[in-house]
């Protein structure tokens, strides 16, 4: 049995992308659990020795965020079937950027391991200094950091046509394409102003990325109802 069928109905199609968004609540996880309890960007040696003296729990913010990517590649599938009934074409450019954003968010999760290896006790790590450990631990952070901002420029992009795609619908309420939109908006902002506008201080998508919630919910409790459409 294939793990995303070619042949899905629409009530399954909005179940299976819900459970997709709920899995994608493994970064909220990681986030608050692991990364906000271990790492300081503005304090290299606090950082180290957070992240040496709790290795597991870091290993356990790894693997949360990689299943928030799994279930970013659900909601893709499913959104992408969901969606095919106004637009087969923009609905596959959709799910591409989404999955586009998911692989180059996977490629970025490897300055984690980069992280782990550095600060687990190997003998081949006594060639470096305290302070060169610190330096390279906290430039794998940051790459991870500032890398998976910039991949939200390709999520922004995908909330923002699906958004139009589900506001042109007529099967899915205006307002969450409004939400929608609203929110890629908002990552798209985040991802791009430390490229064009340096000098600017502002992060608002996990305000508007809030927004989002509102499709989860939607999916689960009328998407679940859905008819075939034509």
């Amino acid at each position: 049995m294939a793990i995303f069928p070619l042949k899905m109905t629409l009530r399954k199609a909005a179940i299976f992308a819900g459970f997709g968004y709920i899995l994608m609540f493994g970064t909220a996880i990681a986030e608050f659990t692991v990364m906000g309890k271990l790492v300081d960007m503005n304090n290299g040696d606090l950082t180290v020795k957070n992240i040496s003296t709790n290795l597991p729990l870091f290993r356990h913010g790894i693997m949360f965020y990689t299943i928030n990517f799994i279930g970013d590649i659900m909601a893709a599938w499913g959104i992408y079937i969901l969606l095919k009934p106004v637009s087969n074409f923009f609905s596959l450019v959709a799910a591409s950027l989404r999955l586009v954003f998911t692989i180059l968010s996977l490629v970025v999760l490897m300055n984690l391991l980069t992280v782990l290896q550095l600060l687990q006790p190997h003998d081949y790590l006594n060639a470096f200094s305290t302070g060169q450990l610190q330096a390279q631990t906290m430039i794998a952070l940051r790459a991870f950091r500032e890398g998976w901002l910039y991949c939200y420029i390709f999520f922004g992009l995908y909330l923002i046509l699906i958004g139009y795609l589900v506001f042109i619908s007529k099967y899915i309420p205006k307002l969450i394409g409004v939400c929608l939109i609203i929110a890629g908006l908002g990552w798209l902002t985040d991802s791009i102003q430390p490229y064009l506008f340096p000098s600017m201080k502002m992060s608002i998508g996990m305000t508007t990325g809030i927004l989002e919630l509102v499709f989860m919910f939607w999916l689960f409790i009328k998407g679940s109802k859905l008819k075939e459409r034509d």
